[in-house]
This record gives structure tokens, C-alpha cells and sequence, in this order.
């Protein structure tokens, strides 16, 4: 209906929210079960300020006509909710916590603070998900700007191949199963150590994502137990992450036990901890019972302490810059030989390599020298090579030649 996050509020239109099927404000004492949502035009499932709730039997069949399939949004202020039981497949995250400062109106009015309300999201228990989810995570744990998200107990979670082709006839790919954190959609402030705290992760089992479990921005007195990879994952669990957000995690207490990967990939790993930033650790952690399986070669980790502090040469060995300018990193710059992460782009006028961003919290991914990937939380004025572009929020691959670019 030509709503969508770009055009929302302008022109007359409504926010795009209205394209929610259910959507719930300031409600306590609620059940959604027992449905099928088929080709939502945004977010299936939206709840904000809600509480003391079940959601139940969901199944979801959206093949991509439209962007943001998400299928359930539990946003700011939702506490003691149950979700069990959902499945199919989405266009974006199926389970996605958002605990953000919402400062664009247009998009979602409803999510500011109702009245005197808490915005943490807290007391959920979610168990029984399978399924798929176009390019993102299955399910993702968001939150800065003050908001936690802590008490969460999650398991029993499987990612399944596509139930039917997507719109273009494609099964697009998924880098990660699991995200805890992403260093993006914040206003004032990343969230800090111990706004994202107390979860219980158990029962994990991915074979069609990338990674298992990415972790950045903070975690703290987390449980994950029982990640098991095959398939197309390669990895359990790692700080790196560089797709859609700057790389590394402050963590503290945090347990990693009984993780398996059998994989063949040459970067097959159980898990993998480079920090990106100075002010990125890892502290009082472990890794217990870990076993990797690769070529035919058992290697088993019983048990390691994880202290950790940033470490040039480490995270040399993720991010290579090559002479296609090929990195994956939130931005970057190099000198004497040597490739510095820095964190974020500050507002005002920035430019990298040919590419102008004018809002904080925008970041770029050089694909190649000739192709620019660039997200952006909030409407942004991008210059690409000679050529402006008033951008809504939202993620665009730029080409240099011929100059253009597609969201």
C-alpha cells in the first residue's frame, strides 16, 4: 500500500505501524494464540507497555512483497509475558526485543513512554520457536539508551529452511541464529554493563544460520547452554558480528557450556572472542565443555577462563583490508599498516572514502571499492560519490559505477 518506514507520516500518510495486523499499547492481561499471519505488510505482532500476557501458536508465512516482516515486537515496558510456539517463516526477526528510545513519531507513536510506565522489558519466558528468518537473526535481544532488558528465559530453539520461496524465488541467507545486543538504534547512549543482564539461554539447535549466537554492545550474568551447529553454521558463538553493527561487547558473567560445532568450513570455530574497541572486555567468564568437529578432527575445550582486554593484533585477524578495500567493520582507518575500529561515526559532516554521512549512529561497510553498504537508524543525508540522497532509515547497498544505489 506504499506505506512503509521511508514514506511514514509524510504526505499525508498514517505511521507505518498502522500496517501492523496486532498491535498492543499500555495492556495488561492478554492472550494472542491460535493464528496464522500471512504477508504482513510491517511487523505482525507488536506490543508495547504490555504485561502479564501469552503468545501462543503463531505461525507466519511472509514471503518479502514487503521490508520489515518482523513477527513479534515485544518493545518498550513489556514484562511477565509468556511466547511459546511460534513458527514459519519471516522477512526479518521473528522474535525481535526492542528496548529503544523511540524519537521518530512518525514511525511508532505509541512506543514513548506511557505514563509513569517502566520501559524495561523483563519476566519473559519464551520456549518452542522454529523456523526461518530472511537475512536476520531468528531472534534478537536490542536495548540502549537507559531501557534493560534482563530476566529472560529462552529455549528450546531451532532454525528451519524456507516453508516456501520467498517473493524473488530466492532463500536468502542468515548470518546468525541469536543476537544479544547491536550497536545501532540508539539516540543518547549505548547501553551500559548490566542493562542487559540475567538470561538463560538453553536448548539451541542451528544448522541453516552462519553463526549461532552473536554478542555485542553489553551482557552480564548470562547463562547459554546447549548451542548445537551443523549445517551451514560454523560457529557457536562470537563478540565479532560485523554485519549491521559495529563489532565487540563489554561481558561479564557469563557462562558458555556444553557448545558443539561440526563444521568443515576453514574458519570453523566453537567460539571466537576478538574485542574491537579499547574499552571492550571480557571478565569472569567461562567456556565449559566445547567441542568442535572439523575434517574429522575432534577438539574438545573442557574448560577456559575468559578474561579478556582488546588486542591490536588479534583483531588484525579479522578485519583485513585487501586491495579491494574489502572489511568488515564498522568503519575504519589505517595507518603504518595497521586497521583501527572506530566505534561510531559522530554527527556532524563525516567522510569515508568517497562516502558523506551526516547522522550519528549511521555506519558503513566497504563491500568493495566500487560498493558501499551503509545502515542507518534514523533519516540521513548520504553523499555516494557525487551524488546526495535523502535516505529514510534503513540499510542500502551504494555502487560507485554505474552511481546508484538499492535498499
Amino acid at each position: 500500500n506504499g506505506l512503509t518506514e521511508a514514506t511514514s507520516g509524510k504526505e499525508g500518510r498514517p505511521p507505518v505501524i498502522f500496517n501492523t495486523p496486532i498491535l498492543m499499547v499500555n495492556v495488561r492481561g492478554f492472550e494472542v494464540s491460535g493464528l496464522t499471519i500471512r504477508d504482513h505488510r510491517y511487523w505482525g505482532l507488536c506490543f508495547n507497555f504490555c504485561s502479564f500476557g501469552r503468545i501462543a501458536r503463531i505461525r507466519y508465512l511472509a514471503h518479502g512483497l514487503c521490508n520489515n516482516e518482523d513477527g513479534c515486537n515485544i518493545r518498550n515496558g513489556c514484562h511477565d509475558i509468556v511466547i511459546e510456539d511460534l513458527s514459519g517463516q519471516t522477512n526479518d526477526d521473528m522474535l525481535a526485543f526492542s528496548g529503544i528510545d523511540p524519537r521518530d513519531a512518525d514511525t511508532n507513536p505509541w512506543s514513548r513512554d506511557v505514563k509513569d510506565g517502566d520501559p524495561d522489558i523483563h519476566a519473559i519466558t519464551v520456549r518452542n520457536i522454529f523456523g526461518a528468518a530472511a537475512g536476520h537473526p531468528f531472534l534478537s535481544l536490542r536495548n540502549h539508551d537507559g531501557v534493560r532488558i534482563y530476566g529472560l528465559n529462552i529455549s528450546r530453539i531451532a532454525d528451519a529452511d524456507y516453508i516456501e520461496p520467498m517473493a524473488n524465488g530466492g532463500k536468502p541467507g542468515r548470518y546468525a541464529m541469536i543476537r544479544l545486543g547491536q550497536n545501532l538504534y540508539w539516540h543518547n547512549r549505548r547501553s551500559e554493563l548490566g542493562e542487559t543482564a540475567d538470561i538463560t539461554i538453553r536448548d539451541v539447535d542451528i544448522r541453516y544460520s552462519d553463526t549461532g549466537i552473536i554478542a555485542n554492545a553489553t551482557l552480564k550474568n548470562v547463562l547459554i547452554s546447549g548451542v548445537r551447529c551443523s549445517g551451514k553454521c560454523r560457529t557457536a558463538f562470537t563478540t565479532f558480528g560485523a554485519v549491521w553493527s559495529a563489532p565487540g561487547v563489554k561481558m561479564e558473567n557469563v557462562t558458555l557450556e556444553n557448545l558443539s560445532v561440526e563444521s568443515d568450513h576453514p574458519d570453523a570455530s566453537v567460539a571466537e572472542f576478538p574485542l574491537c574497541a579499547e574499552d571492550q572486555f571480557i571478565r569472569d567468564s567461562l567456556l565449559v565443555n566445547a567441542t568442535l568437529l572439523k575434517n574429522g578432527k575432534r577438539t574438545v575445550i573442557a574448560r577456559e577462563e575468559l578474561n579478556r582486554t582488546f588486542d591490536q593484533a588479534l583483531m588484525d585477524r579479522y578485519v583485513k583490508l585487501s586491495d579491494a578495500k574489502t572489511v568488515a567493520a564498522h568503519r575504519f582507518r589505517e595507518e603504518d599498516g595497521r586497521v583501527f575500529i572506530e566505534p561510531e561515526i559522530p554527527t556532524g559532516e563525516t567522510r569515508v572514502d568517497g562516502v558523506m554521512l551526516t547522522k550519528a549512529g549511521t555506519f558503513v561497510t566497504h563491500l568493495t571499492r566500487d560498493l558501499v553498504f551503509v545502515a542507518t537508524p534514523c533519516p540521513a543525508t548520504v553523499t555516494c560519490w557525487g551524488k546526495t540522497h535523502q535516505m529514510g532509515s534503513g540499510v542500502y547497498y551504494f555502487c560507485k559505477n554505474p552511481p546508484g544505489y538499492t535498499w
